[in-house]
């Protein structure tokens, strides 16, 4: 490649930052794979988005660290970081927000969080209200 150092730079860079994001999709590809799909919060709780991946985080692993939880949100992202003490907010929200569904958000001091394992199982076998189950009865 020809050009200045800074051009040399600037295309290595953009070369990088392009297979960077090629890998981190295979990523994906292969955890939907080994995962199934993404699970998805039901409407009826009114989760906000990053509430809703949280959650989805819980439900897919037994115990989550905070430094997991953030990666997960924020990724390799360098610029306008978050204090860690945001999900301490998050969760103290997400609680809110679960407990008229009997749902538990458990604190692991110094390690993470979990969900209760009886919330666990609710979340990953919720249906929505007014739902036909395969045999066409309204599920309530």
């Amino acid at each position: 490649m020809t050009g200045s150092p800074d051009e040399v730079l600037a295309a290595r860079c953009a070369a990088l930052e392009l297979e960077n994001n090629e890998l981190r999709q295979r990523v994906r590809d292969l955890e939907r794979e080994i995962y199934g799909a993404p699970w998805r919060a039901p409407v009826e709780l009114g989760l906000t988005r990053s509430e809703e991946l949280i959650l989805a985080v819980l439900v897919g692993r037994e115990q989550v660290s905070k430094r997991f939880l953030f990666n997960e949100l924020y990724g390799m992202r360098l610029d306008d970081v978050p204090a860690d003490k945001i999900f301490d907010v998050f969760v103290c929200k997400l609680r809110a927000k679960l407990k008229p569904h009997n749902l538990e958000i458990l604190t692991h001091w110094g390690r993470g969080y979990s969900l209760s394992p009886a919330s666990r199982a609710r979340l990953r076998d919720w249906r929505p209200a007014g739902v036909l189950d395969p045999e066409g009865e309204c599920v309530s």
